[in-house]
This record gives structure tokens, sequence and C-alpha cells, in this order.
């Protein structure tokens, strides 16, 4: 009985590193996103592109270029999220059923958990750059297209970060036999 505790913990060390690993990629990944908005904000309202016709040339396909840049970010947000849950699922169930100790991880279903921070986030961040894209394209109605865009992104990113995919039912619950085979 004493290898099982001890290999238990050697999962539970595991999987925490793993867990921080991920919280720690989601905050880098969550700091690109405003970085390059504002970025892309500055480089055009300060570059003023309506004196220059070869760089207001260039402003839709950069704005295109930064929203499927950032779409992009979404998606490794979203497998981040769900590999972060399923760890954290995971830790709390040896902390809870096997320890018999109250858990140490803070709960998922806080007001600002993150799903809904990376939803506003990346809803207003997406609204700044079809800001950026349509700037010059339709210079009177560009800043309330995005304005008026921000809580439709926002509905969308929150419904696509809440649904899950099929879960696999041995990683979304660890039996304290299935610990003693695992692979870690």
């Amino acid at each position: 009985m004493p290898e099982l505790n001890e290999h238990i913990t050697t999962v539970y060390q595991t999987y925490c590193a793993q867990f921080e690993s991920i919280m720690s990629r989601r905050f880098q990944l969550l700091t690109l996103v405003p970085t390059s908005t504002v970025a892309s904000f500055a480089i055009t309202l300060l570059s003023d592109p309506s004196k220059n016709a070869s760089l207001r040339n260039l402003v839709l396909p950069l704005g295109l270029a930064g929203t499927c840049f950032l779409i992009g970010l979404f998606i490794i947000a979203r497998i981040n999220l769900r590999e972060g849950s399923i760890l954290y699922s995971r830790i709390r169930h040896i902390e809870e059923s096997i320890w018999q100790m109250p858990a140490r991880m803070p709960h998922e279903d806080d007001l600002f958990n993150q799903k809904i921070v990376t939803s506003v986030l990346f809803s207003v961040s997406l609204a700044g750059w079809i800001c950026v894209a349509l700037w010059f394209v339709f210079p009177g109605v560009a800043l309330y297209i995005s304005i008026t865009s921000t809580i439709p992104l926002f509905v969308v990113s929150y419904i696509l970060l809440h649904t899950k995919e099929q879960p696999d039912s041995k990683a979304e619950q660890v039996q304290p036999q299935s610990l003693a085979r695992s692979p870690f």
C-alpha cells in the first residue's frame, strides 16, 4: 500500500506540473493577444495611411491577417483550456476522493473564470482587428461595426469555449486503480 501512495503522490505532482505549464503557456498567449491588437492600432493611427496610398492598401490585408492570427490563437487557447480542465478535474479528484482533504485548487465556477475572461479578451481584440481592417475601407463606420460586433463575438467565443467535445471517460474520471497502472 505505501507503494500505491507513493505512486499517487508522483502522479499528483506530475499533474500539478503539467497544469502549471499549461497555465504559464496560457498567460504568455493571452498577453500576446492585447499587445498585438494595441500595436496594430498604434501603427495604423500613428502612420496615418490616409496620406500614403501604398500604406493604405496594406491596412486591409494587415487587419485580415491579424484577424486570422487571432482566430488561430483562440483555437490554441481553447485546446489549452480543455487540457487544463482535464488536469484540474484529475487534481481535484486526487485531493478530494483519494486523500480525503479539501481541494487546494480554486473552483472553476467563479464569476470571472478563465472561460469568461478569455471570451472577453478575444472578442474585444477581434473587434479591434476588424476595426483595423475596415478603418480605410469604411472610414465612417469601421468603429461602429467593430463595437457592435463585440457582443456577438463574445457570445460565439463563450459558446465555443463552453462546448465540450466528447470527453474521454477515462481522462475525465481517474480511479485509484487506474493510477496504479498510469504511465506517469
